[in-house]
């Protein structure tokens, strides 16, 4: 996703450019990545933008896409992608080898971006028509036929859309492939989009805000497991505990006496003798 900055004039035609680039990918179905988008294309502004365009391929996912968060975006379809058709009509052999020169292909080319489909579509016709056995080459015709309102290039241009998807190629190949298709890089599928979304952190430049909440949930996550374990703990322990013993049953009890009657005297030997005690003996000997 970016913002389309007006065209600028160059010595061979107009050239547009995106800048304020952001990414979003995923390793998933197309339905799923569709809902998993929203949060970053809300985020971007989509729903308060002035005019949206979606360069795509003509894939039906790719429109169901846009149909899902901004019906009304001009859908265009990457430049090259068309011309890959226009391609393989102009190289198929007929009697005398390739419909097309190489020549002819390269005006053909020429014609689409600059006088559109009008220029291109009957001529691409009576190349199909000259083999009317050949399935593939009538289902390329009937590709570019049902998609034609997508590929009026020369109105996309004097509008200032860019025709082409090499910032969406690029991506793949810089943000995605490089950080998983490396030499010798191998990936469980479950750790994919972990690492993707670390890496669409890293090449928005939000890393320090994604940081923080990704710490946040750690701690949060931290915490439940740390609860969980001590309730494990504490129904393990209850299960373990030995049962409870009978209650015991007081014995009588006996009469106490009094702690007077208790008190005993010390017997004499343990007693000092003091000295009165002892001329009191002595005087009455």
């Amino acid at each position: 996703m970016g913002e389309v900055q007006p065209p600028q004039a160059t010595s061979t035609g107009p050239v547009v450019h995106t800048t304020s680039l952001s990414y979003f990918s995923r390793r998933t179905d197309s339905a799923t990545f569709g809902e998993l988008a929203t949060l970053e294309l809300h985020r971007r502004g989509i729903e308060g933008a002035r005019r949206v365009g979606a360069v795509v391929d003509g894939a039906v996912w790719c429109q169901s896409f846009v149909d899902l968060h901004y019906p009304a975006a001009v859908r265009i379809l990457d430049f090259a992608h068309a011309a890959e058709y226009l391609t393989t009509i102009a190289q198929t052999s007929g009697v005398d080898g390739s419909l097309l020169s190489p020549v002819e292909l390269v005006e053909l080319r020429h014609a689409l971006k600059h006088a559109g489909p009008a220029a291109v579509v009957p001529l691409l016709r009576t190349l199909v028509a000259t083999q009317p056995t050949n399935a593939e080459l009538a289902s390329s015709l009937a590709y570019l036929e049902t998609r034609e309102a997508q590929w009026q290039y020369p109105q996309f241009i004097a509008a200032g859309w860019p025709i082409g998807s090499g910032m969406v190629e690029s991506a793949n190949k810089l943000v995605v492939e490089d950080r998983l298709k490396g030499a010798g890089m191998q990936w469980a599928e479950a750790n994919v989009n972990p690492l993707l979304a670390l890496r669409n952190a890293v090449c928005n430049d939000r890393w320090e805000e994604c940081w923080e909440v990704i710490e946040r949930e750690q701690r949060v996550q931290m915490a439940v497991r740390r609860q969980t374990r001590a309730r494990r703990r504490a129904a393990s322990t209850e299960a373990e505990a030995p049962a409870a013993a009978p209650a015991r049953i007081p014995p009588a009890r006996r009469r106490v006496r009094p702690l007077e009657a208790e008190v005993k005297s010390p017997h004499p030997w343990t007693c000092a003798w003091s000295v009165r005690r002892q001329r009191e003996l002595a005087g009455a000997l």
